[in-house]
């Protein structure tokens, strides 16, 4: 006669959508191109890149959107807070806790 919290589930999922801004990306590495034929302009012509690598700065804006997956469900051992109702016939199962003296 246990009622759960839907997240306290194995592998619950949650969509979730996000922005903000970026006030620091630095991106290191290294970006191979190739070579392509290209019809075109006054006839086919030839376009030829080498390995472009470096350092990107920059700052701006982000939007995404996705899915959560929950992966610390509860484990055997695990401490809960349990309330009852007043019949003690059903007991709501809160969230996962730990002592206070247990975090030091």
């Amino acid at each position: 006669n246990i009622v759960i919290s839907e997240e306290k589930i194995s592998t619950y999922t949650r969509e979730f959508k996000s922005w903000g801004n970026v006030d620091e990306i630095v991106i290191n590495g290294e970006i191979e191109t190739t070579s392509s034929n290209t019809e075109g302009g006054p006839g086919p012509h030839k376009h030829q890149h080498g390995t472009i690598s470096g350092t990107l700065k920059g700052k701006g804006t982000f939007k995404l959107s996705g899915t959560n997956e929950w992966t610390d469900d509860l484990k055997v051992g695990d401490m809960v807070l349990l309330v009852p109702t007043n019949e003690h016939e059903i007991f709501y199962l809160v969230d996962k806790v730990v002592r206070a003296d247990a975090t030091k």
